[in-house]
């Protein structure tokens, strides 16, 4: 990783079970408020459309799985 990306701790691995476990209004939330400390609210910059493909795209990396 580049030096600024090296200050930060990996990316969570979305196809661990806890993720897995997580509804689909969990990853909805994050992504528009935010989550933890690290991650900005991008509700002001996406549409809800384009929030849901996300959170279909990280199903589809855990059925992958």
């Amino acid at each position: 990783p580049g030096p600024v990306a090296a200050k930060f701790a990996p990316p969570p691995d979305i196809t661990a079970q806890t993720y897995k476990d997580r509804t689909d209004g969990f990853f909805y939330g994050t992504i528009e408020y935010g989550g933890l400390a690290i991650m900005p609210g991008l509700g002001w910059k996406l549409a809800a459309n384009e929030r849901w493909d996300i959170i279909n795209y990280i199903r589809k990396v855990q059925r992958s799985k």
